[in-house]
C-alpha cells in the first residue's frame, strides 16, 4: 500500500470531521497492519488484530446504521 498526498480541495479538513490521529501514530498503525501479511493467520497476534479490526468494523457499522434511523 501506498500513501498519496491529497489535494486540498480532496482531502476534508479538520473543521469537518475534528481532530485526526497523530500521523506518526498512524503511520505505526498501517505499518503493524502490513505485517500482518507475514505471519501465520493463527498467530496469537494476527488473531488480536483480527478481533480488534472486527470491533472496530462493528462499531461504525452500528453507528451508520443508528445515522439512518435518525
Amino acid at each position: 500500500m501506498t500513501v498519496t498526498e491529497d489535494s486540498p480541495e480532496l482531502a476534508p479538513g479538520i473543521d469537518e470531521f475534528g481532530p485526526g490521529i497523530d500521523p506518526e501514530r498512524l503511520a505505526v498503525c498501517l505499518s503493524v497492519l502490513d505485517e500482518l501479511d507475514d505471519i501465520e493467520v493463527d498467530h496469537p497476534d494476527a488473531i488480536a488484530v483480527r478481533r480488534a479490526t472486527a470491533g472496530i468494523y462493528r462499531t461504525v457499522k452500528q453507528r451508520r446504521r443508528q445515522e439512518r434511523r435518525a
